[in-house]
């Protein structure tokens, strides 16, 4: 850039921008401010990204709902019980399959009963029964 007057004393500026040489069009100070914007502006999606797959994101699997009735039933219909007692030892059962599912559920993980499902997804039905059993043997 030249600074030029004229005869009335007021100061022009030639702006000259040349592709070979000269002033340049951009100088070190700016490449190095286009470069951290860049880098800033590449940092910000990748956080937006990880953030969005973390709070967003869904783990799918399935529960063979039926075996786990199944052997519920099965177990229980072996005692010798009264009414009252197998309606108390559903109830536990059933809030004990529930507290499990809404567990799991905490944890981004969608279930879907394995009927539905025609792809290969992780299966919880053993985990949901550990749990079952842990939760009732606390009780």
């Amino acid at each position: 850039m030249s600074n030029s007057t004229e005869d009335d004393g007021v100061v022009k500026s030639d702006i000259h921008f040349s592709a070979i040489g000269g002033n340049s069009l951009f100088k070190k100070n700016d490449f190095k401010n286009v470069l951290i914007s860049f880098v800033s502006g590449l940092m910000g999606a990748m956080i937006f990204v990880v953030l969005q797959n973390h709070i967003y994101a869904k783990t799918y699997g399935v529960v063979q709902l039926n075996n786990l009735l199944t052997q519920h039933i099965k177990e229980y219909s072996e005692k010798n019980m009264d009414k009252e007692k197998i309606a108390e030892v559903t109830a536990k059962y059933a809030a004990a399959l529930e507290q499990s599912i809404k567990d799991l559920e905490s944890k981004n993980i969608v279930l879907l009963v394995d009927a539905a499902v025609i792809t290969k997804l992780p299966d919880y039905t053993d985990y949901l029964k550990a749990e079952i059993d842990r939760k009732l043997g606390a009780q």
